[in-house]
């Protein structure tokens, strides 16, 4: 630096040293429509993204009750919370929606750490129970295969169309 009677100056980089929650996904997750009576899965990842150990002192959910934390692990192990996470591991949080009657569902999880700058993480969850999301449906009622001798096969063709708002597996 250039120095002058009785000043100097200095160019200085630092990088903090301290612990850091990065959450995944960003933003709200959404589990979409789902089959009242069929569970569905989502994960959430919370990464020590800091230089010092990350502390998750409480997992909780606040809202709707058809949302559930089904299991936590690091490295596929089970880890319960609280837990204590090196810089660069991932604690994944496995999460069910089970909507028990149609219509859109809400809760948020709460997560407590020691990030200062953000001791206390929320992750929104949505889902929307829908009732026979598969639907399947003929224009016609019966096929007629006509007379078919012993032993002989035919052939007919049947159009399916989904009127509900789930995929359909035939």
């Amino acid at each position: 630096g250039a120095a002058t009677e009785d000043h100097a100056s200095l160019k200085l980089v630092g990088r903090g040293d301290a612990p850091a929650l990065c959450i995944e996904p960003l933003g709200t997750v959404d589990f979409g429509d789902t089959e009242v009576g069929e569970p569905s899965g989502q994960q959430v990842l919370l990464r020590s993204c800091g230089t010092q150990a990350l502390s998750l002192d409480d997992l909780k959910l606040d809202g709707d009750a058809v949302f559930t934390v089904v299991g936590t692990s690091v490295d596929t192990v089970p880890q319960s919370v609280p837990a204590l996470l090196a810089p660069d591991k991932v604690l994944v949080v496995d999460l069910r929606f089970a909507p028990v009657a149609i219509g859109p569902r809400q809760a948020q999880l709460q997560i407590s750490s020691n990030d200062a700058d953000s001791p206390l993480a929320f992750v929104p969850l949505t889902g929307n129970g829908v009732r026979n999301g598969c639907q399947l449906t003929s224009a016609v009622a019966t096929v007629d295969f006509g007379q078919v001798a012993v032993s002989r096969t035919a052939n007919r063709t049947l159009v399916l169309h989904n009127s509900g708002k789930l995929t359909c597996t035939v």
